[in-house]
């Protein structure tokens, strides 16, 4: 749901849409769930040891090179990215009208609960 957030955005300011985020995203998050508690590590031990906080650090880089690697190589596959003419915002405008109606009829029909 996020990209179809921002996908509208994307294509109006960098003019590229982007459909391989649907499956980077299933791959990048466990990789951001541990830079955010390797982070924690860090700012944790740095009180104590700053072996320790070193330590964190390294694992930290090690996690962050391949969280970028696995990135550049999505990047690769053919059509993870489709240049597009420019858009207007008004397109953008009508895109997200569209995407509001279909959520809601969605939720009106109660296949899309909030609770």
């Amino acid at each position: 749901f996020a990209w179809f957030g921002a996908a509208g955005l994307v294509a109006y300011y960098f003019n590229i849409i982007t459909p391989i985020t649907i499956l980077a995203n299933l791959i990048v998050i466990p990789f951001i769930s541990i830079v955010v508690v390797l982070g924690f590590g860090i700012l944790f031990s740095g009180l104590f040891s700053l072996q320790l906080s070193a330590l964190f650090a390294a694992c930290l880089k090690v996690i962050l090179n391949m969280m970028t690697g696995v990135i550049f190589l999505l990047a690769k596959i053919p059509y993870a990215y489709v240049h597009i003419k420019s858009i207007t915002i008004g397109q953008v405008g009508i895109y997200y009208g569209v995407l509001l109606l279909i959520f809601w009829l969605l939720q009106r029909r109660k296949l899309f609960k909030y609770n």
